[in-house]
């Protein structure tokens, strides 16, 4: 009789052990995004204030005052916003190199412990970031941050590619956007407890290198809960039951042949290239959101480390709740041949690229009002929601055998947007005045349009001829 760990108490009810991987999944995403946005807020009270620039931002906003700051406990750092922005964009160099040993190792040997092991040395570096940072001072102190934010962002590099294969191995294609769009949307949710609690942590010990231990250790935690639950295929999985693995050997081919990657085609295919477009403009107002947003508001709207953790978590609340409930919509209009499911993926797509880039713009013209700035930006993020189930799970639409290769290649191109996106913004944004902000936005707002046209010519939502192996047919599928 097989052990049924999860059964509900009532009946014989057991939840499907493909929930609960979707499930583990977004927890995997919600603490590599803690580990990930814990800096972007930490910063803030990690450097000294500038004060020749006070001034000329006060011109933009006379009105509104200053929040009180914080007595900080440990040593505060005369890093430029240059400087910060090398630690910030430094990550995404390390996660694009990530990508590809983690999507070609996931596909060859299974994702579970690819990408076990990746989050937890991403938490213990994370551990031991602010001893070596107050351990090494003004100099190399940053020196060691760059380098350990580096090996960060090349261990969280395999989990993307790898959340790609599960799915493969795991979610049947009528449930695709669901399962999908759960587990991409943690990474909303650990923006949301970052930067909420990591700048509420901060404000009441007085200490920017707390937040860094506690989300560290929840992240180990995790870790063994993962090892307990997650598993890289239903026919290793202990606890599946006879009637779940049925349903998945039914409704999800089984791979099989020899393991050749295609790697000429696959670069050669214009639905990827168009997939890569999509992401990279995705990206760029995603990254803006949770790197540079903590900056943006105690730049422009003044606010102390508490108000910033809030103001700067509140749009991820609504782009969480977004994501998860459109991949019920999705499946939902798509199963019952409401809408083709390209169409579906196009439009959904293009709505999470544009919209929220323009909501950004909006914030820099709606004056001198925070409430006005946190609205437009919460409205934005919402409509962001979408992408998660559409253009990410559009990926296992084209493949078969290469998910996590191709999730590679295809996120890895959007790593691009946070190194770029976190370079133009530390460089046009030194005195962190309205006019260069509004600058940085209206960047944002033409590459969002550029890559939406891209994708929407050249985007498709069926297997492609470079996945069938040899002996394979399109009337197997």
């Amino acid at each position: 009789m097989p052990c049924k760990p999860l059964s509900c108490m009532y009946g014989s009810f057991v939840i499907p052990q493909r929930v609960v991987l979707a499930i583990i999944l977004h927890l995997a995403m919600h603490n590599a995004y803690n580990l990930r946005v814990v800096i972007n807020i930490a910063l803030t009270e990690m450097v000294k204030p500038i004060i020749e620039n006070s001034t000329q931002v006060t011109q933009d906003c006379p009105g509104m005052i200053q929040e009180e700051g914080l007595d900080i406990k440990e040593g505060q750092y005369n890093w430029d916003s240059k400087d910060q922005a090398m630690i910030k964009y430094i990550f995404f160099i390390g996660y694009f190199v990530g990508h590809f040993p983690g999507g070609w190792l996931a596909d060859r040997i299974g994702a579970r412990h690819v990408m076990g092991t990746g989050i937890l040395l991403s938490a213990l570096l994370t551990l031991v970031l602010p001893t070596i940072i107050t351990k090494g001072g003004e100099y190399w102190g940053f020196i060691y941050c760059v380098v350990i934010r580096f090996f960060m962002g090349l261990f969280q590099g395999t989990i993307m590619p790898n959340i790609s294969t599960f799915l493969s191995s795991w979610a049947p294609k009528s449930e695709m956007a669901m399962l999908g769009g759960v587990a991409y949307s943690g990474m909303n949710l650990g923006n949301i407890v970052g930067m909420l609690f990591t700048g509420v942590i901060i404000y009441h010990t007085n200490s920017w290198s707390s937040p860094f231990y506690v989300w560290g250790i929840l992240t180990i935690l995790w870790y063994v809960l993962f090892l307990l639950t997650a598993f890289s295929y239903p026919s290793t999985h202990p606890f599946i039951t006879d009637k779940e693995k049925e349903y998945l050997q039914k409704n999800i081919p089984k791979k099989g042949g020899s393991f050749k990657v295609p790697w000429l085609d696959i670069l050669r295919s214009c639905p990827v290239l168009a997939f890569m477009a999509a992401q990279f403009g995705h990206d760029y107002v995603l990254y803006a959101m949770n790197t540079d947003m903590p900056k943006f508001v105690k730049d422009y709207l003044k606010m102390n480390i508490r108000s910033n953790g809030i103001a700067s978590a509140m749009p991820f609340v609504f782009c969480w709740i977004s994501a998860i409930g459109c991949g019920f919509f999705v499946d939902s209009i798509t199963n019952r041949e409401l809408m083709s499911l390209l169409a579906m993926r196009k439009m959904m797509t293009i709505i999470a690229i544009i919209v929220p880039a323009f909501c950004n713009v909006l914030s820099t013209y709606v004056g001198c009002s925070r409430i006005g700035v946190i609205i437009l930006c919460t409205v934005g993020m919402f409509f962001k929601g979408p992408f998660w189930s559409a253009s990410k799970v559009n990926v296992n639409d084209l493949t078969r055998h290469y998910g996590g290769i191709l999730m590679a290649i295809i996120n890895g191109m959007g790593v691009w947007a946070g190194f770029i996106g976190s370079w133009i913004t530390g460089y046009f944004t030194t005195d962190g005045t309205l006019q260069q902000w509004r600058f940085v936005f209206w960047i944002m707002m033409l590459i969002a349009l550029c890559t939406s046209c891209i994708y929407l010519f050249f985007a498709q939502a069926e297997r492609q001829d470079w996945d069938y192996w040899e002996g394979e047919t399109r009337e197997e599928d």
